[in-house]
């Protein structure tokens, strides 16, 4: 065997360090996502009227 051979690592051993570091990234991935998500539906929502705001003024009466 010669010398170069030693000191790489197996393909085996890569190929699941390369899983691993996929897995991990997903984990921290999907959480952000879906607070994008959800931060995305909350902007394209219409703004709901404030319980402070004053209350909507009435019909100026109509003259007979």
């Amino acid at each position: 065997m010669p010398a170069d051979d030693v000191s790489k690592p197996p393909q085996r051993y890569r190929q699941r360090i390369r899983v691993v570091a996929v897995i991990v990234s997903s984990a921290f991935a999907l959480p952000v996502l879906f607070v994008f998500g959800v931060t995305l539906r909350e902007l394209s929502r219409p703004p709901e009227p404030s319980i402070y705001a004053a209350p909507p003024a009435p019909p100026p009466p109509e003259a007979p």
